[in-house]
């Protein structure tokens, strides 16, 4: 998942196949979820408690598993 970007920004989002591998990353970087918020386009930004990293926010680019879905 991190090899497809940092997360940092809209343009750097880390693209997943399934919204669990947001928090699995969370879990397995030691990041705290604060809140969230579904982003037109298909991302998912997760604001982040206080860090030891620094990193506020983080993108997450969910269209894979959205286009999956089936309305």
């Amino acid at each position: 998942m991190s090899l497809t970007g940092d997360g940092l920004t809209k343009e750097t989002a880390i693209h997943v196949i399934s919204v669990s591998n947001e928090y699995d990353f969370l879990f397995d970087n030691g990041f705290s979820m604060q809140n969230q918020a579904f982003v037109n386009g298909g991302f998912d930004v997760l604001k982040l408690k206080p860090n030891e990293a620094g990193v506020e926010e983080l993108w997450f680019d969910v269209n894979k598993p959205f286009n999956t879905l089936i309305f």
